[in-house]
């Protein structure tokens, strides 16, 4: 599945996890906190896969990447509400 294709099928299903109820446990006095009406602004994807951001239907949508690097290497992502952007950051701990 591409980066576009998670984005859509979580926002145009306006839920954080969309599967079906059959394949899913689901404690229902919780599940009002993983909706996603209505749209929210930005949502952070932050898992283990690379880095991405892209804007869907209004909403911006990204993913910082793993924040623990090899080589010595801390990358994360930097959001700012007045843009409705996000950049790469890097520290390098190199001498």
């Amino acid at each position: 599945m591409t980066d576009l294709q998670l984005v859509q099928t979580i926002l145009d299903q306006v839920h954080l996890s969309p599967l079906p109820l059959s394949t899913r446990p689901t404690l229902w006095e919780y599940d009002h906190a993983l909706r996603l009406y209505p749209m929210p602004t930005a949502v952070i994807l932050a898992d283990k896969y690379e880095r991405y951001e892209l804007t869907y239907e209004g909403c911006h949508v990204f993913n910082p990447g793993r924040f623990v690097g090899g080589g010595g290497e801390f990358e994360w992502g930097m959001y700012y509400p007045s843009t409705g952007r996000s950049e790469r950051s890097a520290l390098s701990l190199d001498e």
